[in-house]
């Protein structure tokens, strides 16, 4: 704990945090939130079982899990629940498991399985006093022997059971934390990482007055949005209106010169093109100006879990600053042959939330295709040094695009280069004989009937 301290600056720099930063710390995996509504879990059966299956597949996969309780209005932190549970601690889930009951059980039950999951206490002061807790009915009706049958049996101290659904209408939030195998072989359903480092940084021509509004944003000193809960901090259009708004751009294609590097940032400022902090999609303009980094899905598609982490601020916490950024991502589907950096915003695969937290995490189930991964700050300007973190089941590989546009061809010599894109959308079409079979794999050819050569 003393190197740890020291590694932040200060003990004062430890005081708060919460479970997932401390698991990513501790592990080197990547921490998962996952809110609960309680409302919605009681009331629907298909709910809790998708619930219950993430968190036997995260356990069978040796992921480390924690829940919580968030006080309600008008309850304390710490305060203990007539059920034994208390606000603000941080449980430890130990086992995740469906078991078949015995006969006295299922008609005492009226089922005959039932989804339990183990939890611990680590401050060992009050535990779980409801059913097939220690003492409850349950225990009573099945027996020692019954119970290690079914394999619910109790190892340390501040362990205990619980019905699923008893947990689904008390814990309000889950972290799962995936830890990564780095060993030479293992299952392939456990996750393989990639990971690259990157920053926000100015270019080297931006005016002296955007210099020094960023300056500010980048100096330790107060956050640029209000710190609440960490919850999802929409901090100006929702994910439906940028994806709207993506749809009347996507059309465009632009290509830049090397001549033309300033543009307005939106808030009228002047900003270098090759600066690589443009902020969020809201942001047109600059957006594209953020660090872009490619990788490629193959097979029949795969769930990754993207990860972006900022810089641990804490250690400025003595100089009054150590406030996180709200930071997020995007990512684009891109062309199968995309080589160079994106130059239009494209169709949107995948969007994550933008909080003021040191990690903002992501899993989605992508398709075989190639996509474009963009790590922002919220406002333009904002500088930092990040790490992205990519998780899946199948090999991918991940690395930063630099170049605007695609280098030359080794064959120049003998072709003619590139110097234009034009995009062609097919509305309608008449006078076609009938098709001998229908489906997608129907495309139009398109010819060039002039010789720019």
């Amino acid at each position: 704990m003393a190197s740890f301290h020291r590694l932040n600056g200060c003990y004062e720099a430890l005081e708060g945090g919460n479970t997932a930063e401390a698991l990513v710390d501790f592990t080197g995996g990547v921490s998962e939130p996952l809110s609960l509504d309680r409302k919605l879990l009681v009331g629907r059966a298909d709910k809790r079982k998708v619930l219950f299956q993430t968190l036997a597949r995260a356990h069978s996969r040796q992921a480390l899990i924690t829940c919580s309780i968030r006080p309600a209005e008008g309850e304390a932190v710490e305060s203990v629940l007539s059920c034994g549970l208390v606000c603000g601690h941080a449980y430890g889930i130990t086992a995740v498991r469906k078991v078949r009951l015995g006969e006295r059980l299922q008609s005492h039950c009226g089922t005959t399985w039932v989804n339990v999951v183990r939890m611990r206490n680590p401050w060992g002061t009050s535990d779980w006093t409801g059913a097939w807790s220690q003492g409850s009915e349950q225990w009573q009706l099945a027996g020692r022997v019954e119970l290690e049958r079914m394999g619910i049996i109790v190892r340390d101290v501040g362990e205990f059971w619980m019905e699923f659904d008893d947990f689904c209408r008390f814990f309000t939030d889950v972290v799962v934390c995936r830890v990564a195998e780095r060993r030479l072989l293992w299952p392939r359903s456990h996750w393989r990482e990639v990971r690259c480092h990157g920053e926000w940084k100015l270019g080297p021509a931006d005016t002296p007055g955007a210099t020094e509004a960023v300056g500010e944003a980048s100096r330790p000193g107060p956050p640029l949005c209000p710190r609440g809960d960490k919850k999802e901090q929409q901090l100006g259009e929702t994910q439906g209106d940028r994806m709207a708004e993506g749809g009347k751009e996507s059309n465009s294609v632009s290509v830049r010169s090397e001549r033309s590097v300033m543009s307005e940032d939106g808030s009228g400022r002047h900003t270098d093109r090759r600066s690589r902090c443009g902020g969020c999609i809201n942001h047109r303009d600059t957006f594209l100006n953020n660090p872009q980094f490619l990788f490629e899905v193959r097979g029949h598609g795969d769930e990754v879990l993207i990860c972006l982490q900022q810089e641990d601020r804490r250690i400025w916490r003595s100089a009054g600053g150590g406030e996180n950024l709200p930071i997020g991502f995007e990512v684009l589907k891109v062309e199968a042959n995309r080589s160079s950096r994106v130059q239009c915003v494209g169709e949107q695969a995948a969007s994550s939330v933008y909080m003021d937290s040191r990690s903002v995490a992501l899993r989605v189930t992508l398709a075989p295709a190639r996509y474009v991964l963009l790590p922002t700050t919220f406002h333009p300007g904002s500088t930092g040094r990040f790490l992205l973190r990519l998780f899946s089941h199948s090999r991918i590989q991940l690395r930063q695009l630099e170049n605007e546009l695609p280098c030359s061809s080794l064959y120049r010599c003998w072709g003619v280069q590139a110097c234009m894109v034009t995009t062609v959308h097919l509305q309608r079409a008449s006078g076609l004989s009938e098709a001998k079979h229908t489906g997608v794999h129907e495309r139009p050819q398109c010819q060039c009937t002039h010789d720019f050569g």
